[in-house]
């Protein structure tokens, strides 16, 4: 199994990088929009589970730029946890999939706590 407990939550030192010289400016777009973009791909793949059979494609690219996303803002837990069910889907392993959703619904959650904390001490 992949260890998720040691993987950053929400990196800073990411988030200064992305913020350059405006950080309160630049960042208080893009954290909301990658917050809202990672929820949208959660969406997706919890409404593909909730059907009886995963639609490959879908999930597959839901969970694919879900991780990239959440790499490029340090969001490290995140991302392995939306790569992992993107390894499951690829390898046909379809319930383990499934069984990770909880998982990415509340990292997700915590995520969202931490970049939204993280904005208002800027």
């Amino acid at each position: 199994m992949f260890d998720v407990q040691n993987a950053p939550l929400c990196d800073s030192s990411i988030l200064e990088i992305l913020g350059g010289n405006t950080p309160q400016e630049v960042l208080g777009t893009m954290i909301p929009a990658f917050l809202d973009d990672a929820q949208s791909h959660i969406n997706q793949l919890q409404s593909a589970a909730n059907t009886l059979e995963l639609p490959v494609e879908l999930t597959q690219q839901a969970s694919h730029k879900l991780a990239g996303v959440s790499g490029s803002f340090g969001a490290y837990r995140l991302q392995q946890v939306a790569h992992q069910v993107n390894l499951n889907i690829h390898d046909k392993k379809y319930e383990d999939a499934r069984k990770l959703l909880p998982m990415l619904f509340n990292i997700h959650r915590e995520t969202k706590i931490c970049y939204l904390d993280y904005l208002k001490n800027l």
